[in-house]
């Protein structure tokens, strides 16, 4: 089976970009353990475009997904903690909903892989099939950063439904 890292395509160039959220979400609880010290729901301001696409993954400062990818995330994890993430453009008077996946870790990386010398940037990564447990979706626990893969299947299925701005990178595989 084919994983991927899941990403914003970096071809949408005016895809919605975060500001001024720290202090508002803090990384460290996007945890299966901690997300009950996130808030329900947060209200984030973005700097808009007059063309602002907005995409359905957007992955900086952290991961967020539209409706439609939280549909399909329902389906195949559906243990899944979700958080409602108002995106709001003041300027050209744009918003949209989005919402906070919190997944559980698996710690899958093989010693192969190329991570940089912190291990908060995957430059070559390999997964150890070994390691894997069955989930469609997942984060990455071998790297400080937040790193979210799908399993070929659940691609597969966002893709099938029409999603934009999906950024793929495949990672290798080893036994």
């Amino acid at each position: 089976m084919k994983y991927f890292l899941l990403h914003t395509d970096t071809v949408y160039t005016t895809s919605p970009e975060i500001i001024n959220w720290y202090g508002r979400i803090d990384v460290r609880n996007i945890h299966y353990e901690k997300a009950h010290l996130l808030p329900k729901r947060e209200l984030l301001f973005m700097r808009g475009y007059a063309d602002t696409v907005f995409t359905d993954i957007v992955d900086s400062p952290f991961l967020m997904v539209s409706e439609l990818i939280k549909k399909v995330i329902c389906i195949y994890q559906p243990e899944t903690i979700f958080k409602e993430i108002i995106l709001l453009d003041a300027v050209y008077e744009k918003s949209r909903r989005y919402f906070l996946p919190v997944f559980r870790k698996q710690h899958c990386l093989s010693e192969k892989s190329i991570l940089n010398l912190d291990r908060s940037v995957i430059k070559q990564g390999i997964l150890s099939r070994s390691k894997l447990n069955d989930q469609a979706v997942f984060r990455i626990g071998d790297v400080k950063n937040n790193y979210t893969v799908g399993r070929l299947d659940f691609v597969e299925s966002i893709l099938k439904r029409g999603a934009v701005g999906v950024g793929l990178t495949e990672l290798g595989m080893e036994d």
